[in-house]
């Protein structure tokens, strides 16, 4: 278009009026290029500001979307590291703590088992040493309730000796509790004689029951009275031995074939012998009047053997517990 135009402007005529109405033309026309130049230039660079704006503004949008985008990968990658970690961690805990309280489990087996073998060492130590003292005290009533029968009075008091023993036995010992309960209440309120006084008696218990040996239990006629009292007078002589025999068994099993007088003297040999039993045995095989005349020794003799017998049994349970927890 410039070509054409300036090829125009050279057919023209070249006279001052016209060249000066071409110079201010193109002066015009120069002006008018600088001005539509410059608004294009104006435009341009309007348009190229708002594009660079716009671009800058999708690109800041785009930055923008794109790192909250990348946050929020990193965000949720973290939060599954995060997870992934606490699981491993969780499950390292776990296992941790399953194995401590495996072996935590492991030694208090092991102490449990260790206690309860020192529990039981102590408990039988405690045990050893309790029936070990309650021995002693067993021992001890037995002791004096086996002194008390071999006192000299005419009468011994044993309830305090009982009363005694029955504190020292307790409520579990069952061989004592048996042996307490044989004793007859008559002993416990009036006492036992002793042996000597038991000796003493025996005598004149011996002379009376000679004299009604004839006697029955029912009675009998007077010349059965003076016959019987006759026999006794005449039977002065009192032997000392009996059949070896009886010596070696001094409780025979049958004593039917035996009379009133061979009765008494075996019951006074073993009496002068201190066996009060084998005297007891052939005193209670007696019979008639004779039985009825010995009833108070027998009496006596029995309850003293009872104590006796129970003082013996309480020394032996006392030294069986002794010798057991030594």
């Amino acid at each position: 278009m410039t070509e054409r135009v300036n090829r125009g402007i050279e057919t023209l005529a070249e006279d001052d009026k016209d060249k000066k109405d071409r110079d201010n033309r193109d002066y015009l026309i120069q002006a008018t290029y600088r001005k539509r130049q410059y608004e294009l230039d104006r435009m341009y660079r309007k348009r190229h500001d708002d594009l660079r704006a716009a671009n800058d503004k999708m690109l800041k949008d785009s930055l923008k979307k794109q790192l909250d985008r990348h946050d929020e990968n990193l965000r949720q990658k973290l939060k599954q590291k995060e997870e992934e970690a606490g699981d491993r961690i969780k499950k390292m805990v776990c296992e941790a703590v399953a194995a401590e309280k495996k072996k935590f489990k492991r030694d208090l087996e092991q102490m449990a088992v260790k206690l309860k073998i020192v529990e039981t060492k102590l408990n039988e130590r405690l045990k050893a040493e309790r029936e070990a003292r309650r021995s002693q005290e067993l021992w001890t009533a037995g002791a004096s309730l086996l002194a008390a029968t071999k006192k000299g009075a005419p009468l011994i008091k044993v309830n305090k000796e009982l009363t005694a023993l029955e504190k020292a036995a307790g409520d579990n010992d069952k061989l004592v509790q048996t042996v307490l309960k044989s004793i007859p209440a008559a002993v416990r309120e009036e006492g036992v004689v002793p042996e000597s006084v038991l000796r003493e008696r025996y005598h004149r218990m011996e002379r009376v029951a000679l004299k009604v040996a004839l006697v029955e239990q029912e009675g009998a006629t007077l010349p059965v009275f003076i016959l019987s009292w006759l026999q006794g007078l005449m039977l002065f002589l009192k032997l000392n031995g009996i059949p070896q025999k009886d010596v070696d068994k001094p409780i025979r099993e049958n004593v039917d074939n035996l009379d009133t007088f061979d009765k008494l003297q075996r019951a006074r040999y073993w009496v002068e012998r201190g066996n009060i039993a084998a005297a007891l045995h052939y005193v209670n095989s007696l019979q008639g009047a004779s039985r009825m005349a010995a009833e108070t020794w027998h009496r006596d003799a029995k309850s003293y053997l009872e104590i006796r017998q129970a003082a013996e049994a309480v020394l032996a349970h006392a030294a069986a517990l002794g010798l057991q927890y030594i």
